[in-house]
């Protein structure tokens, strides 16, 4: 494990989650994470450079063949509005993801900055999950979800989510 992965098990392992190092994927750290709207599958995986990342956070549900284009115009208005991240669907088989990309140049990321970034994605994708969910569930068109999400947040900007988030803490 290098600094990244261990700072990410580190925290994970402090709020209680089991983490799984996968050693096949230079060390990469999993868990599985419980939020308010379902269980994430969480994944930090460092890039070529010893202080690169991806931050992977796989939605509970696949989008089923009939819903993924709607959902794929939620994704796209929500990417819009995130100042950090983005959410990424697989078409062919449906898997949603929120993913964040760091490049980091020189020193590496510190424990803070680090559980930031976890805390602003899972917030990220405990927000815009139940807009995937009322698609798929009740045949809702993208722009009345982001409405309800709108509401229940309280979006008063860019960025959507609930940031500072209750997670992780």
């Amino acid at each position: 494990m290098n600094i990244l992965t261990t700072l990410a098990y580190e925290i994970l392992s402090e709020h209680g989650y089991p983490v799984i190092q996968n050693e096949e994927r230079d060390g990469s750290v999993q868990s599985l994470i419980n939020l308010d709207s379902g269980t994430f599958r969480f994944e930090l995986i460092t890039g070529g450079k010893e202080h690169d990342f991806m931050l992977f956070l796989r939605m509970p549900e696949d989008i089923p063949e009939l819903h993924r284009y709607a959902v794929m115009e939620l994704i796209t208005r929500i990417n819009y509005r995130l100042a950090v991240g983005h959410f990424e669907m697989d078409l062919d088989d449906g898997e949603v993801r929120f993913v964040h990309r760091q490049l980091l140049e020189g020193n590496p990321p510190g424990a803070e900055l680090l559980l930031t970034l976890m805390r602003v994605s899972l917030d990220v994708v405990d927000t815009w999950y139940p807009a995937m969910c009322r698609i798929v569930d009740d045949g809702l068109h993208p722009q009345a979800a982001i409405a309800e999400i709108d509401e229940l947040s309280g979006y008063q900007g860019r960025y959507a989510g609930r940031y500072p988030s209750h997670r992780l803490n």
